[in-house]
């Protein structure tokens, strides 16, 4: 009966993990294409490609895209001397998966 509980109390886990990088995906896929305009098939493309290279820290990778985004609307860009050190990275990582797409 224990080990019934256990497999289902794994199921459970295993399932909403996937459900949470889903999410993240799908949350990485949507800021990643605000950068571009809407319909734009070689950002569409880009983004998936990028999705798929980034594996570490999805949240901060998506925080600081958002972060991105928001002084890229506002007409400027992002200060790099304001952040983190884990911001940088994440940016670092950005850039990386955003060149390696382009090759």
């Amino acid at each position: 009966m224990v080990s019934i509980r256990w497999s289902l109390a794994a199921g459970v886990l295993a399932l909403s993990l996937t459900g949470a990088a889903r999410a993240q995906s799908d949350d990485f896929i949507a800021v990643c294409q605000q950068a571009g305009k809407p319909g734009d098939a070689l950002q569409e493309k880009v983004c998936k490609c990028m999705n798929e290279k980034v594996k570490d820290d999805r949240p901060a990778t998506i925080a600081v895209m958002r972060k991105v985004n928001d002084a890229t609307a506002k007409g400027g860009e992002p200060d790099v001397t304001k952040m983190t050190a884990d911001e940088v990275k994440a940016l670092s990582t950005v850039m990386e998966s955003m060149a390696a797409c382009f090759q």
